[in-house]
């Protein structure tokens, strides 16, 4: 057990950002920090439109209730030409109605939400309707994006991570920053993981 502290001591400060979280655990963020990237951000052989990634993610944020998601979501959406009011129809139950949303959007959300509601299995109208509109290999990029963005929304919501500023995880921002991008290539330097609890301090 620790031994308590001394008057004098300062409580140790818990982590509270995502990467501060995941710092704790190198040997985890070394695998899921890239992932995820590759999941939000895409790569240079993605066969998604950042536009339609952002919705998918943004759905599947909607049906776990991930409010630190919708939040690094929301910041790069406007970049994508995702209005207000599609933030909104994406978030409700509205959007397999909306003209705001192509045939092959409205495609992409329903298959994203049937992955989040874990009925993908059982829905086989809306696996008709995704293979009607994506190639095989689109949907199985289609199937792992949502895929990683409910188990994003689960990491958060479980450790009660509060929203923060965008960190670099969003299809409308661009490529990650520098923080993010060490990962691949660097992800076995625990470095890596103090130079993040120093910056955060």
């Amino acid at each position: 057990m620790t031994a308590a502290l001394g008057a004098d001591e300062p409580a140790a400060t818990q982590p509270t950002g995502l990467l501060e979280v995941l710092a704790e655990v190198p040997r985890s963020a070394r695998w899921i920090l890239p992932a995820l990237t590759a999941a939000f951000c895409g790569t240079d052989v993605s066969t998604l439109r950042l536009r339609t990634r952002s919705l998918v993610l943004l759905r599947v944020a909607a049906i776990d209730r991930a409010p630190y998601w919708r939040l690094q979501l929301e910041a790069g959406a406007a970049k994508l030409g995702i209005t207000e009011e599609e933030l909104l129809l994406v978030g409700s139950d509205e959007w397999e109605t909306s003209p705001g949303f192509s045939e092959l959007e409205r495609a992409a959300i329903l298959w994203a939400d049937r992955v989040a509601r874990r009925l993908a299995r059982r829905d086989k109208r809306a696996f008709e309707t995704v293979q009607k509109h994506f190639s095989d290999e689109e949907l199985v990029e289609l199937t792992l994006v949502a895929s990683l963005g409910a188990m994003a929304d689960r990491l958060t919501n479980a450790l009660r991570i509060a929203p923060e500023p965008p960190i670099g995880l969003s299809p409308g921002l661009g490529r990650p920053d520098e923080s993010l991008g060490a990962w691949p290539s660097r992800m076995f330097e625990t470095e890596v993981a103090a130079s993040w609890r120093a910056n955060s301090q």
